[in-house]
This record gives structure tokens, C-alpha cells and sequence, in this order.
């Protein structure tokens, strides 16, 4: 659909989602839905906005400026993060003492094609990600306990095409696979490819620092959520 897999995504889990290229337009539409609250997607791109923000950054980002953040050719540079309310900090790993609040992505449960949770595959399987850091998701499933013997990466925001079923059947023969694991972000689009194998996805929780309750970390710093 309109925006990629994130708004699929988003209206799965039972979001009403506004995608359009003019971010004003979208906008309007939500408030003229009904929308009180409204969550951006990469919303360091909303000059024309005087709302508070809350700028969720990626800690590998911040170690490689002057990259955007986050980044991508239609978003602000660095330089945005001065006009928001409050820096939350995505980690890679379980490391929390650099003074900063943040959160990670641990890998929760193993969910069907239907998004119901399953008890974990086993056997050898194949993963399968179209993300802008694969590897963050490949290191996940092997930490999960997960027999991983090959790794498929296509670019963020992929769109499947009439070959790439017959090619990905023919890399999960190859490698000896059973099941094929992708990221929940992905799970609707290579779902409908209908393989001749099991789809799953990892579903991730996020874990916050010192088990804090975001919300009310904002609403002490004033941000009306």
C-alpha cells in the first residue's frame, strides 16, 4: 500500500494510519477523522509543525554523524533535535550506562502468518528481511535459540515481485531449510506469496531502561501524553 510495509503494519495492529506524501494533507486528514493524538512516522521531517516532539534516535546514527536522523533524503539534519521535548536513545544491545534513556528491541515470541503466537520451528530455517539493518534482526533470531542457515536481504521498504517466490522456494531447497523467519514488519508481504514452505515472524518487545514507564518518564518532563 501507499507509504510501504510500515502502514500495513500499523493498521494490522488496529491503528488508523494517514499516509501521503504532502505531511500538512495528512495531517488534516487524521484531525478531520478525529484524531487527538498523532504518532510520526520519521517526524524529524515536520518543519512546518510547532507541536512538541519526541525524537526517537538511534544510537548508531549518533555515532556516525553528520548522518540525519534518522536518515533518509527527505528528513532533517541533526540540527531538528533541538526543537524536541524529550531524546529517547534505541540501543543494540543491553548496554545502559551512558547516561541516557532508551529502550531496545528484544525478541519476545515466534508468531504464524496469521500473527497468532507459535511455539518456536524447529530444524534449519532461512530468515528473510527487507529492513534497513538486516543484521539487528539476524542476530535476534540467533540469540532466540532459532537453527539459522542462511540469511535472504532485500532493501527497506521491499515490495515482492512475480520471481521472487520461485527464487526464494529455490534458496530454502538449497540451504535444506524447513521454515522461513521474517520480521513482523515483513510477515503480510511475504505471506502473500504463498511458499511452499512455513512463514513465521519475530515478534520483538521493547524493553526499557530500568523497567521505567515511558509515559510517565514524559509526563514528569511536561509533555501532555
Amino acid at each position: 500500500g501507499q507509504g510501504g510495509d510500515e502502514p500495513d503494519w500499523l493498521r494490522d495492529s488496529g491503528l488508523a494510519v494517514f499516509a501521503d506524501v504532502d505531511r500538512s494533507r495528512a495531517f488534516a486528514q487524521a484531525e478531520a477523522w478525529g484524531a487527538t493524538r498523532i504518532l510520526l512516522d520519521d517526524a524529524l521531517q515536520t518543519r512546518h509543525r510547532p507541536r512538541w516532539t519526541v525524537a526517537l534516535v538511534l544510537d548508531r546514527d549518533v555515532d556516525r554523524a553528520p548522518r540525519p536522523l534518522p536518515a533518509g533524503p527527505a528528513r532533517e539534519g541533526s540540527s531538528g533535535l533541538d526543537r524536541a521535548d524529550a531524546v529517547l536513545v534505541r540501543r543494540e544491545s543491553g548496554q545502559r550506562n551512558d547516561g541516557a534513556f532508551g529502550f531496545r528491541l528484544a525478541p519476545d515470541a515466534i508468531v504464524d502468518a496469521t500473527g497468532v503466537e507459535m511455539a518456536r520451528p524447529s530444524g534449519p530455517g532461512m530468515l528473510f528481511s527487507g529492513l534497513a539493518r538486516p543484521e539487528s534482526f539476524e542476530a535476534d533470531a540467533v540469540d532466540f535459540g532459532l537453527e539459522v542457515v542462511a540469511s535472504w536481504r532485500e532493501s527497506d521498504h521491499w515490495e515482492p515481485g512475480s520471481a521472487d517466490a520461485p527464487a526464494i522456494e529455490a534458496c530454502v531447497r538449497r540451504q535444506a531449510a524447513q521454515w522461513i523467519l521474517v520480521p513482523e514488519k515483513n510477515l503480510r508481504r511475504v505471506a502473500s506469496l504463498d511458499l511452499g514452505y512455513p512463514v513465521a515472524a519475530l515478534r520483538s518487545a521493547v524493553d526499557w531502561d530500568d523497567g521505567i514507564d515511558p509515559l510517565d518518564w514524559l509526563r514528569q518532563r511536561g509533555i501532555a501524553i
